[in-house]
């Protein structure tokens, strides 16, 4: 058998086609699908813009071609019109796709509406039930576990917790011990939940503020750092109270919140160093690189998990012939 997968690219599929393929119908294109002779398992991407199919197919002729005519059929249009947008591959380089795919790092996920909808299979055998051979099955299974350890849900935690490490890595920088430095967090988010987080694994004692009968700024002056979070308001005046209020005291002022709640004015206070949830991510990417890691660790990753994947298909091949 060879795995093979073949869609069409609606950004250059000219007008028409692109219609025909928002009101089609994938059920029926599964069917036509699994009614090709030399087809033993099949699968569409269910929903969304995909008009995408990953094909079981025994050895011995050329399956892109068999597909593009397929499509047009499906379609009721010319082979011209899907031959000039259709993209194909097989192998490993279909599981990868695939797996590329449901974590929205493959070339349609850039483009408007690929990325806006998840990625699931629908799966079909060409046998009887119970006689199926669990290819795609086992193929869907392969591209939820990419999904949930390498999508694009999974890289915005990771940046949350890289924001939050870098937090503390600019915060020892001025303080170089944590372990005998208070942290005060004022509301709560999950940026701030996971800065949080670093600075108690950090050693520092972490306390909520402000307390009853107590506002924001005497909440501030006892804190070497501060967490600020939506909810919170620190104009100049007030920076520069707490600045008085520690005496020559260093501190360090983290804004959390969405849109910003500290007076960009803040920065220019003697004393007090204020960062913006911009500010940790800007130089995390600097410091480390993050995002094109996480891109390239996720390629690794997938080529592994495709490879695995295509190891046991190839077994499940030379058992079956």
């Amino acid at each position: 058998m060879e795995l093979v997968v073949a869609g069409v690219d609606l950004a250059r599929a000219p007008l028409a086609l692109r219609a025909a393929i928002d009101d089609s119908s994938r059920e029926e294109l599964l069917a036509m699908l699994v009614a090709l002779p030399d087809v033993e398992e099949a699968a569409v991407v269910a929903g969304g813009c995909r008009y995408e199919a990953y094909v079981a197919f025994r050895r011995g002729f050329d399956s892109f071609e068999l597909l593009a005519g397929l499509f047009s059929d499906h379609r009721r249009c010319q082979a011209s019109q899907v031959a000039g947008c259709l993209y194909a591959a097989e192998g490993i380089d279909a599981a990868m796709h695939a797996m590329h795919a449901a974590c929205g790092s493959d070339f349609l996920s850039q483009a408007k509406g690929y990325a806006s909808h998840p990625f699931r299979l629908m799966c079909e055998s060409a046998h009887e039930p119970g006689a199926s051979l669990g290819v795609m099955a086992r193929l869907a299974t392969a591209v939820e576990g990419a999904s949930e350890r390498f999508g694009s849900d999974c890289d915005a935690s990771r940046k949350i917790r890289a924001s939050a490490e870098m937090a503390v890595s600019l915060a020892k920088l001025v303080f170089d011990d944590l372990e005998k430095r208070s942290v005060m967090v004022a509301g709560s988010n999950f940026a701030a939940s996971a800065v949080h987080a670093s600075f108690v694994q950090a050693g520092a004692r972490v306390f909520a503020g402000p307390a009853v009968g107590e506002s924001l700024v005497e909440s501030m002056a006892k804190a070497d750092v501060s967490l600020l979070c939506d909810g919170c308001a620190l104009g100049f005046a007030d920076a520069k109270r707490v600045r008085r209020a520690r005496r020559g005291r260093l501190s360090v002022v983290f804004d959390l919140s969405e849109h910003g709640c500290v007076d960009q004015a803040c920065v220019r206070i003697d004393d007090m160093f204020v960062y913006s949830r911009a500010d940790l991510a800007n130089a995390d990417e600097s410091a480390g690189g993050f995002v094109n890691g996480t891109d390239a660790e996720r390629v690794r990753a997938i080529r592994i998990l495709a490879a695995d994947y295509m190891r046991w298909f190839e077994g499940l091949t030379a058992s079956s012939e």
